[in-house]
Parts: structure tokens; C-alpha cells; sequence
């Protein structure tokens, strides 16, 4: 049970599919849940105002939704959140401390899928998605999306007394296991020869997703280069408003020799020129 004001106020096209309740005991209690990042908002402020800013958050739960205009027609599913705020790492002896980033929660996302052997593929987050999020991915096989992860939008952490950054993670479980019954796992030798790992960091308009940067690398080159992932993202000092920065790294690897610098190099040249010409990024200096 939890607040319909959150659906009203925050996602007013989906207050229609607010399952109420006929007798609630206070406003507090009186729908019952679209999505867990309300819930989850609730504990980290309830953390925070404790002392307790730095968290690594999760939840499994159902969530509940009404179809159509019929009373009698609902739905549920069940769902996986994943939150993270404040310090990924208090300072200690060895190292400074570190905040949580995108990164971080995009790694723990990513290894749920790993753990049970799915490969899926990155897609940035449909314009018609409720502004949950104010920058963000999402995790799709197939056609099935099965996770969207991104910043929390800073206004709904502000009306939850929230100033700093939330980082969520939701997981569509039940898509997930229904994926897994399909789903086999094969394997293969591990190369003989060593990948190579290239970062760049590019400007880009925010109109440009990372899914159009990643078909204009591979098709710069198919033969060496392997898998192209999305590791930061970054607006602010620095970086003009209209620009938005992307860190990629990109993994080659050829089966047959070992790479030299000279095919890395005229590898990573072609990907960045078609960049260039194709979404107009600029390299980040």
C-alpha cells in the first residue's frame, strides 16, 4: 500500500490504472503500488535523516495495476529495484572515498543478467517513458525490455526532501524468468590471442542515444571489433548545455593474431571519424 498522490503528482498519465482502495486507513495507505521507487525514495530519506547517506538498497515486490475502465480487471507482476546514493566507498588508509555513479549501478544491473546467462542489449530509454528518470539506459532482449536504470529525476527526489543523487535500477522479474525458459547457454574456447580495451570520450547533442553511436561504430569495422559498452555520462562543468559527454569503451580482439598498435590504432581512427560524420561528436579533451 502506498500513496496515490505519488501516480497523481508525479505520473498523471497513469493515474487511471491506480488500483484504490475502497476503505483506506489514511492517505498514506489508500492505492496500492505502481512501481517500487516510491517505497524506495521513502527509505532513503527516512535513511538520511538518520545520518545515513550512503546506501546500496534493494527490494524484490509485486506491483499492481487496474486495465482498461473495468473495476474488475487488474494485473500484477513482480518487480526487482536496486538503489544506490551518497559514498560507494568511504575513505580509508588506501584510496579517497568515491560517490556512487551511473557506472556503479549499471555494473551491479548488468551482473544480475550475467548471473543467469542472458545476453541483452543496451538501448537508451524511449522518450515516452515517464520522466523517472533524467538521464538513463535500458536493458532489452529482443523486443522485451527488461530493465531500465538511470539519475532519478531530481525533482522527484526533492519531494521526497532528497538533495543528493539517487541512482535506481528496476528489473521486470517475471519478463526476466520467462526469458530464462528460452534461454541456453553455449560454449566456446576461449581465445588464444588477448582483447584490447580503447576508451573515448565524446560530445555529443543530447538528441544523440548511445543505441545510433553504437550501430555507427559497428559498422565501422565488423571484424576486430567486439562489443562497444556505455560506462559514464556526464552534463555539467565543462561540457556546453546543449552538449552531453559519453565515455565509451570498446573491446577488440582477433582470433587469429595478436593485435598490434598500428591495426588498433587504424581501427579506433575509422570508428571515431564515422562518429564524427555520422552524430557529429567531438572528441573530449
Amino acid at each position: 500500500l502506498t500513496k496515490s498522490s505519488y501516480v497523481d503528482d508525479l505520473i498523471p498519465e497513469n493515474t487511471h490504472r491506480s488500483v484504490r482502495i475502497l476503505n483506506p486507513l489514511s492517505s498514506d495507505l489508500n492505492a496500492m503500488r505502481q512501481s517500487l521507487v516510491f517505497g524506495g525514495l521513502e527509505t532513503v530519506a527516512r535513511n538520511i535523516n538518520r545520518q545515513r547517506p550512503n546506501l546500496k538498497l534493494f527490494e524484490f515486490g509485486n506491483l499492481y495495476f487496474k486495465q482498461g475502465d473495468k473495476d474488475s480487471t487488474y494485473s500484477q507482476y513482480e518487480a526487482m529495484g536496486i538503489f544506490l546514493t551518497g559514498n560507494w566507498r568511504q575513505e580509508n588508509w588506501s584510496a579517497p572515498e568515491e560517490r556512487s555513479a551511473f557506472q556503479h549501478l549499471r555494473s551491479i544491473t548488468q551482473s544480475v543478467f550475467d548471473r543467469f546467462g542472458l545476453k541483452v542489449k543496451t538501448t537508451d530509454l524511449p522518450d515516452e517513458m515517464p520522466e523517472m528518470f533524467s538521464c538513463g539506459l535500458q536493458l532489452k532482449q529482443g523486443k522485451k525490455v527488461l530493465a531500465q536504470m538511470g539519475v532519478v529525476n531530481p525533482n522527484w527526489c526533492s519531494k521526497f526532501d532528497i538533495d543528493q543523487e539517487v541512482y535506481y535500477a528496476h528489473i521486470h522479474w517475471d519478463e526476466l524468468l520467462t526469458c530464462l525458459k528460452n534461454d541456453s547457454t553455449r560454449i566456446k574456447d576461449i581465445p588464444k590471442y588477448p582483447s584490447v580495451r580503447r576508451d573515448l570520450a565524446m560530445l555529443v547533442n543530447k538528441d544523440v542515444r548511445f543505441e545510433k553511436m553504437e550501430k555507427v561504430a559497428k559498422q565501422a569495422d565488423q571484424r576486430i571489433l567486439r562489443s562497444i559498452d556505455l560506462f559514464d555520462v556526464y552534463e555539467g562543468k565543462g561540457v556546453p548545455p546543449e552538449k552531453r559527454s559519453y565515455a565509451l569503451s570498446f573491446i577488440l580482439q582477433d582470433e587469429t593474431q595478436t593485435l598490434s598498435d598500428k591495426i588498433i590504432d587504424k581501427t579506433m581512427g575509422k570508428i571515431q571519424a564515422a562518429l564524427e560524420k555520422e552524430v557529429g561528436a567531438e572528441l573530449r579533451e
